[in-house]
């Protein structure tokens, strides 16, 4: 027993110290959203679900520690992620209050994913005064620099028209450069912002996770579309650059 409970330890050890060495420099942003995820499984048994959730809850206040500074020193990405942490009370108390603070210092140095958050705060109204106008011009600024969560956020709020007039051409655009795929193949189903075509439908909803509604929508589409249409349709995917993956919001 005791040969084994060294061993357990020692394993534990080595986890830990692998993850601070992977969480010291707080950059790998895409690595430490994953480790702040809970690793979620259904068919485990409850001890092994009991030992997952003290192993991710230890992992979670390494992370935390290990950005903790580098977020103080004014490291923008650090700053951005320990807002992260508070949004969704990841290893913490969920604090909207603390998020915002450590967002906007984020954002002050023109981080966009930190501009992307703020705002979200701002259109929400978590904590900050609810306010369109003031979230679409954070937007803006994490877009024009390529975040993708904010190109589509500024997509839907031209499609709502929220914080100004509507626009479903402007809408079509930052749909466009978020890779917001579904949301395409429902502009050229209306005709919103774009002709409509049900080739462009057709290509858009390829592009998109293809589930069952998906499936189905495709399946109807096909039905409807001459041979030379479809044909047509196939010949745009084929030839069309290779697509960004879908937008995924983060809210």
């Amino acid at each position: 027993m005791i040969e084994r409970n060294a061993a357990r330890d020692a394993a534990v050890i080595s986890y830990d110290k692998k993850l601070i060495k992977k969480a010291n420099d707080c950059q790998d942003v895409v690595w430490l959203k994953e480790a702040m995820t809970f690793p979620y499984r259904e068919f485990e048994s409850a001890f092994k679900k009991k030992t997952i959730r003290a192993k991710f809850k230890r992992q979670q206040v390494i992370i935390l520690k290990s950005c903790l500074p580098k977020a103080e020193q004014g490291h923008a990405e650090a700053q951005w992620f320990l807002g992260e942490i508070y949004s969704w009370g990841n290893g913490v108390t969920q604090s909207d209050k603390k998020a915002l603070k450590w967002y906007k210092l984020a954002s002050e140095q023109g981080y966009a994913k930190a501009q992307t958050s703020l705002g979200w705060m701002y259109q929400n109204g978590k904590e900050a005064p609810q306010n369109d106008k003031t979230a679409v011009n954070f937007y803006k600024l994490a877009a024009e620099q390529g975040d993708t969560g904010a190109q589509y956020n500024l997509g839907e709020m031209y499609k709502d028209g929220k914080g100004f007039t509507q626009n479903y051409k402007l809408a079509v655009k930052w749909y466009k450069f978020a890779g917001a795929y579904s949301e395409l193949s429902w502009m050229y189903q209306n005709g919103f912002g774009i002709p409509k075509g049900i080739k462009m439908e057709w290509v858009y909803a390829h592009l998109t996770n293809l589930d069952g509604a998906t499936m189905r929508r495709i399946q109807s589409l096909e039905k409807e579309m001459t041979p030379a249409q479809l044909k047509e349709a196939k010949r745009l995917l084929e030839e069309r650059p290779e697509p960004l993956p879908p937008h995924r919001s983060k809210k």
